[in-house]
């Protein structure tokens, strides 16, 4: 063991020696080797940027190639785009084109059909007109010969009385001649008293008559022409005050009314003769009016939408009734059933609404009565433009609408009006029930002023049109006594005699027509009567 130990330094010493040459190898840095080193990562730093640069500018290359094709698509696409609008554009106006001609000639033909109606209804008139004059010339020339024969015996007879009297003595013809004088002249008192005594007591009768018939008229809730005029008015004065401009001036207000508006006016304009169609939309508007799954509206924006209602409903008989008579049929049936409505007074209320928009649209017409000096509280008219708005007057640009613009539009508003009240099915407010069409018939009769115009014989022609023959059955024979009268008035004339003879509706353009189609509905309803 001790030798063995002793050997060891001996074995290690000479590796001591390996291991401090290989640390000295290993610490030794060659210059060449360091250079190449150094060449090997400048060359690789190198070649790596020239590719990142080269990479880079390829990328790059590629975007501007990209962008530049998504550009001409676009461009394309656009030019595609325009040439479309383009062809849309042409086919558009080719079809306003075709569209204002098509309108061009159903105007045109509407014109010439009119211009051979108005033709051959002059024709008649003429050929009535020579037929009546030659019946007048047999008259009056019979009633010649009966004249010179009564004067022809009277002239003998007086010359037979005078020869009796120059046989009589001298003295018995003076006192003759006295007495004659003296009671000649008892007579002339007794009848100027008597004349005098008639008139007081016709004055006195008439008074009694008109207090008796006001009394009448009072006891059945009726009033006067003159009453409805000023109620119509106030009705419209107090509707803008309390109503419009409150519900104008609440922004809120404001929005919820034009919203109620927009949903109303359509529906009147879509109604068409289907009683389904009509309980429909008599039921969408009531909803309107009336909604069950919110609280109920507020007054004043409750009464205008009623009269928008009102005001959509007058339009529309404007516009489709007076080109298809029809049309009133369907939009009366809807505004009867909203004004029978009694839930919370509705019906009312638009029955108030409605009537002063009737009278705001067609003037006097409506009631009918001659403009009043002034209106319902006193105030004159400022000028004749209003004065012209209140009989019914439009004004389009500060331009007033012509006569027979404003004879048709009128009657289209009334022929509505006597469709409503025509219906009998449910109770309605007084203004819009049957009876009141005799008493407008009646008021428009008995005011000569007013017959003498070209929309009386239009009115009265609508509103004999309207009931024809169911006259007979809702006012009896007094339905054949008006009518003849009123025949007689288109006929013979209701005032005047010989060139001064007043015909109704006047001798106008507008006039005669219209008188014209009068006489044939009377005659079309008598003959349908007699048969």
């Amino acid at each position: 063991m001790k030798s063995r130990s002793a050997s060891l330094p001996k074995l290690i010493k000479p590796f001591n020696g390996v291991g401090s040459s290989i640390r000295t190898h290993n610490e030794y840095q060659d210059s060449y080797e360091l250079w190449k080193r150094d060449l090997r990562t400048s060359v690789y730093r190198d070649t790596r940027r020239a590719y990142i640069r080269k990479t880079q500018t390829h990328a790059q290359h590629e975007r501007e190639r990209q962008a530049g094709l998504a550009k001409q698509q676009l461009q394309t696409l656009h030019a595609q785009q325009l040439g479309e609008i383009d062809r849309y554009q042409r086919a558009f106006q080719k079809q306003e084109s075709q569209l204002n001609a098509l309108d061009q000639a159903v105007t045109a033909k509407a014109q010439r059909r009119w211009t051979a109606i108005e033709a051959v209804i002059s024709a008649e008139q003429e050929k009535t007109r020579r037929k009546l004059e030659a019946e007048r010339k047999i008259r009056e020339e019979e009633e010649r010969k009966r004249k010179a024969e009564e004067d022809r015996k009277r002239a003998e007879e007086e010359k037979k009385r005078a020869e009796d009297e120059k046989k009589r003595a001298a003295a018995q013809k003076q006192k003759d001649d006295d007495e004659r004088a003296a009671k000649e002249a008892a007579d002339a008192a007794r009848q100027v008293e008597e004349a005098k005594a008639k008139v007081i007591a016709d004055k006195k009768a008439k008074a009694d008559a008109v207090a008796a018939e006001a009394q009448k008229q009072k006891d059945l809730g009726l009033r006067s022409a003159e009453e409805d005029w000023q109620t119509a008015r106030q009705t419209l004065l107090d509707l803008k005050t309390n109503s419009t401009r409150p519900v104008k001036a609440d922004k809120a207000a404001k929005s919820t009314w034009g919203a109620l508006r927009r949903q109303i006016t359509p529906k009147v304009g879509q109604v068409t003769p289907d009683l389904s169609s009509i309980n429909t939309t008599s039921m969408q508007i009531l909803q309107i009016l009336m909604p069950t799954n919110v609280p109920p509206h507020h007054a004043p924006i409750r009464q205008a939408v009623l009269s928008s209602l009102s005001k959509a409903v007058l339009l529309q008989a404007e516009t489709e009734v007076v080109s298809e008579k029809k049309a009133a049929v369907p939009l009366a049936h809807v505004t009867f059933n909203l004004l029978t409505v009694q839930t919370q007074g509705l019906g009312t209320e638009f029955a108030d609404i409605l009537y002063s928009k009737l009278v705001q649209r067609v003037g006097i017409w409506a009631i009918p009565i001659p403009l009043p000096k002034a209106d319902f509280d006193g105030r004159a008219w400022k000028n004749d433009d209003e004065k012209l708005d209140m009989t019914g007057y439009r004004f389009d640009r500060e331009e007033r609408e012509g006569a027979r613009e404003y004879m048709e539009r009128v009657a289209g508003v009334m022929r509505v009006y006597f469709e409503i009240c025509k219906r009998r099915e449910r109770e309605v407010e007084k203004r819009f029930c049957v009876d009141r069409v005799w008493i407008w018939i009646a008021r428009l009769v008995g005011r000569p002023v007013l017959l003498g115009q070209a929309v009386a014989a239009e009115l009265l022609f609508t509103v004999l049109d309207v009931f024809g023959k169911d006259g007979l059955r809702i006012w009896g024979k007094q339905w054949i006594k008006m009518l003849a009268l009123i025949y007689d008035g288109a006929t013979k004339g209701y005032a005047g005699e010989g060139e001064d003879k007043k015909l109704i509706g006047g001798m106008s353009t507008e006039g005669k027509p219209a008188r014209g189609r009068l006489q044939m509905v009377i005659e079309s309803i008598m003959e349908g009567i007699q048969n």
